[in-house]
């Protein structure tokens, strides 16, 4: 019944199914949650009943993990309807809804409510009211009564990253490590957030379409004005930087060309030759250019070059619409050399 327990749609892979948290957790939590439901009282007797069943008959050695939050669908129709909502996709119902049972004074109902509203605020693509939420809230509670805990820490971590706030996103990852509790499937994908982060290149064009994308992401989100125009102007001031420096390139070598340093695209070119050539002569299916590079940087352009070409020059086109002309034939000639080497 639970749906995807991870982020989904970020630029790195993460688990698609449910990873629950290390076995003595699980289990002391049921056993905690099942003493709650003892001593719920009457109104709840014959909810209370379906839930002693279903713990006996399926959860208890089928789906230990999704006991809690499936419980509390039957014993609390108000998150029933939010988890139904949000397993639907109907993520902004899901998201008032969970809003408002993150303040129940049931600690079972808040804390998982508390996740599943991040959740759908992450898939609505507000990760700025996911970073705030989370890091103000005590995750205690969800470690205590939840299943999630460990979760909505990587989730905290992946909002933000995709922020770009790469110091704080590190900082959490390393609170999962030290966690016994982590499950290793959130391992497995907190390992991977981390290794995109290690990977990026500061002062690149690839950083300029990093940047981009969360201006893009960010400009569907009103309430997050300032820090798109913020991210604008440093799209702008980095261009401006990778201009100059091209210029002053094209300046020591006479106005020759690329010769050494960092081309255009933010990749370290090769030295060059006594007797250059004008065309590359590497053999047919050597492989990629980046393949000779001992320590090839994450390639922005994985997505990129899975488009159809009608789709890339539709991006091309809100490029030239959107940047000053300055800075479209930087931009441009980065996203045709993508597409060139896809």
């Amino acid at each position: 019944m639970v749906a995807l327990l991870l982020l989904p749609a970020m630029t790195f892979a993460v688990p698609s199914d449910p990873a629950p948290t290390a076995p003595s957790s699980i289990d002391a939590l049921n056993q905690r949650f099942l003493q709650y439901v003892d001593e719920l009282g009457p109104t709840y007797a014959l909810a209370a009943e379906r839930v002693r069943a279903g713990w006996i008959e399926r959860y208890r050695d089928v789906a230990p993990e999704s006991f809690v939050v499936d419980s509390l669908a039957v014993l609390h129709p108000a998150f029933g309807e939010a988890l139904a909502a949000f397993d639907e996709d109907r993520l902004a119902e899901a998201a008032a809804a969970f809003a408002e049972l993150r303040l129940s004074p049931d600690p079972y109902v808040a804390a998982n409510a508390e996740y599943f509203h991040a959740r759908a605020l992450a898939a609505l693509g507000r990760f700025d009211d996911v970073a705030s939420e989370l890091s103000q809230a005590s995750l205690e509670p969800l470690d205590r009564y939840s299943a999630y805990g460990p979760h909505a820490r990587f989730l905290l971590a992946a909002s933000y990253a995709r922020l770009l706030e790469y110091e704080q996103a590190r900082a959490t990852l390393d609170s999962l490590d030290d966690d016994v509790a982590t499950p290793e499937l959130v391992r497995m994908a907190a390992r991977q957030l981390r290794l995109e982060i290690e990977r990026r290149e500061s002062g690149t064009l690839g950083e300029v379409a990093t940047i981009m994308d969360y201006v893009a992401d960010h400009l569907k989100v009103a309430n997050a004005r300032d820090n798109v125009q913020r991210r604008q102007q440093e799209i702008l001031d980095l261009l401006d930087r990778l201009i100059e420096q091209q210029q002053q390139k094209e300046q020591q070598s006479g106005g020759g060309g690329r010769r050494g340093g960092r081309p255009q695209d933010g990749r370290p070119s090769q030295a060059t030759p006594s007797n250059p050539r004008d065309e590359s002569q590497a053999p047919e299916g050597s492989g990629r250019i980046g393949d000779l590079h001992a320590a090839p940087s994450v390639d922005p352009g994985e997505v990129w070059g899975e488009l159809p070409p009608a789709e890339r020059e539709r991006i091309l086109q809100a490029i030239r619409e959107r940047y000053p002309s300055r800075y479209r034939q930087i931009v441009e000639q980065y996203y045709r050399s993508l597409a060139e080497e896809k």
